[in-house]
């Protein structure tokens, strides 16, 4: 702001600068203003300053320089603020490309809401192997087959751990170290993988036993359908159809779908099974100052409760214990501490956390895939027709599918294939951490980065499949009707953390749907019937819909 000239009115006659101005004539003369001699006698900083300035420069001096100053502060900041930018994207020029993110926010929003549809776009856009930061964590998406498989199998030492993760650690009394799912590679996690792997094998290879605990459960499941006269969204008695059959595998226990301890149980698992979502809190550890959120708390309760369940099942175990003739998982559980294999290095709580997974973690997953597999039966009424004609061929209509039918049945494990590729309902497993930096691809992957294989992504990638978006049983079909499954076909994962389960999962899936296509005909039960991917918790399952069923004749 320029500062008042206090100058006299006579001064504005001066020495020097005259030109026109009295009146409107020719040579009329205008005074014009200048300083004295004296005046003009000034530092010749000030002289460079505009006029005004220079009248009263003394009293403006210390407001002059604090200006510059503070210029020259802001003007360091900046200096400051580009050098660091620069610095950094130096550090990170070996990183997977990715989008930019909002500071201290990231992209977080791209894990919370389908983040199967956001990462498989962010894939068309940045590559097959792409980065971006989430709150505090950087992510790192592997999509390819190349890049999946490099990292769960050739890079495994580097990429085994799990992510440290606040709602892991609510899953266990003694945090996420002690569950078989969320523990990294330590010797205790060994044992623990080694039984659940022994007792699994040990048991399904005894089919006649693994199908007398599941026959009543499909056969009760193929009563309740038989006689609904009315259409019904399948998903919530399938959950509980297959909780009491892991509830059966493991205690050889059962309770009433429609009773309270059976129900109580459900909620316990839905809660925990919600823990391996995207949770904001996990990325964001500042918001745990502003909320009350006692979802953590709730969940260790409800498994302390359900802990205490299990461990009357064990002692009842324990005292009818024989060796000769193990029953369930559990006994299984029992000769192997009885062996020493575990080198006592089990605790208590071990045995716990080992019951809690073996009968939470598999449930879920193979009610969902069931769920999926009569929907796209409702909406493709020719490939059921084809299924309906195999399993008659081989079953005829005199029994029930049992296992050793199997390998005689190759369309309708075709089905179930294709209907695991498109559902895709672990869509990114169960994400790894990175125990050192290593390279995918030849792009970074630094130490303690969230690693997602993005295997939603990878089934539904045309390189891969022909018309991916089509459901097409007969792609996993040679033309001499032979399976044939693809080694870009991961629905469980691969390498040394692939899902202990998978062999279960795959018995229950085929006695399931083949006993259910053996009885009943599936239709949809409203003309605008669809199939779509509802929210991911853990598990993509599809939105609520409604069938009707039929016996067969």
């Amino acid at each position: 702001m320029y500062c008042r000239l206090r100058l006299k009115s006579d001064d504005w006659s001066v020495r020097s600068g005259r030109r026109a101005v009295m009146g409107d004539g020719p040579g009329h003369t205008e005074a014009t203003p200048s300083l004295s001699d004296d005046e003009n006698h000034v530092h010749p900083f000030v002289s460079t300053l505009p006029l005004p300035y220079r009248a009263e420069w003394l009293h403006d001096l210390p407001r002059i320089l604090f200006s510059l100053l503070t210029n020259n502060y802001y003007c360091s900041l900046v200096a400051v603020a580009v050098l660091l930018f620069l610095l950094q994207r130096w550090r990170n020029r070996n990183l997977p490309p990715g989008p930019w993110g909002i500071p201290f926010y990231g992209n977080l929003n791209y894990l919370l809401h389908l983040p199967h549809l956001q990462l498989s776009h962010l894939r068309e856009v940045y590559g097959d192997v792409y980065s971006f930061k989430a709150g505090c964590r950087r992510i790192v998406v592997l999509c390819s087959f190349e890049a999946i498989m490099e990292g769960l199998v050739y890079k495994k030492d580097a990429l085994s751990c799990r992510p440290e993760l606040d709602s892991y650690n609510s899953l266990y009394q003694g945090g996420r170290q002690c569950g078989l799912c969320t523990s990294d590679v330590t010797e205790q996690y060994l044992l623990r993988k080694h039984f659940a792997n022994s007792a699994i094998d040990a048991y399904c290879s005894a089919a006649a036993r693994i199908e007398d605990k599941l026959s009543s459960e499909i056969v009760d499941i193929i009563n309740y359908f038989s006689e609904l006269q009315r259409p019904f969204d399948p998903a919530p008695v399938l959950e509980m159809a297959c909780l009491n059959v892991s509830l059966s595998l493991t205690f050889s226990q059962r309770f009433d779908p429609a009773g309270r301890v059976a129900k109580e149980m459900w909620r316990t698992f839905e809660h925990r099974s919600s823990v391996y979502s995207f949770n904001a809190v996990d990325f964001l550890p500042l918001l745990n100052v502003f909320t009350t959120d006692d979802h953590p708390e709730y969940i260790r309760a409800r498994s302390g409760d359900q802990v205490e369940l299990h461990r009357r099942f064990l002692n009842f175990h324990k005292d009818t214990y024989d060796p000769s003739r193990p029953r369930d998982f559990t006994d299984q559980l029992l000769f192997f501490l009885e062996s020493g294999e575990e080198r006592g290095l089990f605790q208590p709580e071990d045995i716990d956390n080992i019951l809690l997974d073996m009968v939470g973690n598999g449930f879920q997953a193979v009610a969902v895939t069931l769920a999926w597999l009569l929907g796209y039966m409702a909406l493709n009424q020719d490939i059921q027709s084809e299924v309906h004609e195999e399993i008659d061929e081989v079953v005829g209509r005199d029994r029930l599918p049992c296992l050793d039918d199997q390998p005689y049945l190759p369309l309708t494990a075709a089905v179930i294939y294709e209907v695991q590729r498109l559902s895709s309902i672990k869509p990114f497993l169960i994400p790894h951490a990175a125990r050192a930096t290593t390279f995918i691809q030849g792009f970074e992957v630094p130490a303690g980065s969230i690693v997602l294989f993005n295997v939603w992504s990878l089934h539904h990638d045309a390189r891969y499949w022909t018309n991916p978006g089509k459901f097409d049983p007969k792609r996993f079909l040679t033309e001499d009707n032979v399976l044939d499954i693809p080694d870009h076909f991961l629905p469980y994962g691969a390498g040394s953390r692939q899902c202990p389960g998978e062999s279960l999962a795959d018995v229950e899936l085929f006695l399931f749907f083949a006993n259910v296509m053996h009885q009943l005909r599936v239709t949809p039960a409203h003309p605008a019937f669809r199939l779509d991917s509802s929210t991911y918790d853990h598990v993509l399952r599809p939105k609520p819909f409604e069938i009707c069923v039929k016996e067969r004749d």
